[in-house]
C-alpha cells in the first residue's frame, strides 16, 4: 500500500495538495472486506453480514463526513493498480478523488484480486500515518 501511496502523493504534490496519509483503522475494515468479497467472489459494497462502509468504519472508530469507497477486482500488482490510480484521464473518477483536496487519508484492502479503497477525510480522531517511500 505504501508504494500506491507514495505514487498518488507525486501527483498531489504537482497539484500542491497536502501529502495523503494512510490510516491502518480504515485499511484494516477495508483488508476485512477484501477478504469478504473474495470470499463471497463479487464486488458489493454491503458485507456478507449486511452491514456497509459506514458500519464498518464506525466499529474501527473512524469517522469522518468526507467517506468514500472504491471496489476493484483484478490488478494482481500493486504497480498497476498504482498507474490507474494515478491516470489522469477525465473519466478517471477514483483519481478526481484521490486529488480532491477533502481527501486526507486512505485506507486499502486486497485479498484474491478484490479491492476496497476508501477515502476519508480529516477527522480529530483519525489515526494516520506517512506512508514509507524510501529514499529517492
Amino acid at each position: 500500500m505504501d508504494r500506491i501511496v507514495c505514487e498518488v502523493n507525486k501527483e498531489r504534490t504537482k497539484r500542491r495538495l497536502a501529502t495523503l496519509l494512510i490510516s491502518n483503522p480504515v485499511s484494516d475494515a477495508a483488508r476485512r472486506h477484501a477478504h469478504d468479497m473474495a470470499r463471497m467472489g463479487r464486488l458489493t459494497q454491503v458485507g456478507s453480514d449486511g452491514r456497509d462502509l459506514r458500519a464498518r468504519l464506525s466499529d474501527a472508530n473512524v469517522y469522518s463526513s468526507h467517506i468514500l469507497e472504491y471496489l476493484f477486482q483484478g490488478y494482481d500488482h500493486d504497480g498497476y493498480f498504482a498507474d490507474m490510480a494515478t491516470d489522469p484521464d477525465p473519466n478517471n473518477e477514483f483519481y478526481k478523488s484521490l486529488m480532491s483536496p477533502d481527501t486526507a487519508a486512505i485506507g486499502m484492502g486486497y485479498e484474491n484480486r478484490y479491492w476496497d479503497v476508501v477515502l476519508v477525510g480529516k477527522h480529530r480522531r483519525l489515526v494516520t500515518r506517512p506512508p514509507s517511500c524510501g529514499s529517492a
